[in-house]
């Protein structure tokens, strides 16, 4: 074999059977309680980051995440 086809295939084989490294992605979440007014009824509601609906997480598969919460509000709360 010939250098040029040992470099081809060695290339070849570390293209299709290298793992894939995915992304990482750091959220940092404040959760604080805000009043909103509508129908002319004032409602306490919970937000994240002073937005309702909350911001999007958007990953790949094999992505690693972090995500940082602080719990500014009264009570308990889980995330989904």
């Amino acid at each position: 074999m010939s250098t040029v086809t040992l470099i081809f295939l060695f290339l070849t084989v570390e293209l299709f059977f290298s793992p894939v490294q995915g992304e990482v992605h750091y959220y940092d979440f404040v959760v604080t309680e805000r009043n909103f007014t509508r129908l002319c009824e004032t409602k306490s509601m919970l937000v994240v980051n002073d937005a309702f609906p909350g911001p999007e997480i958007r990953v790949h598969k094999g992505d690693l995440v972090y995500v940082n919460v602080q719990n500014k509000a009264d009570y308990s709360l889980t995330l989904h």
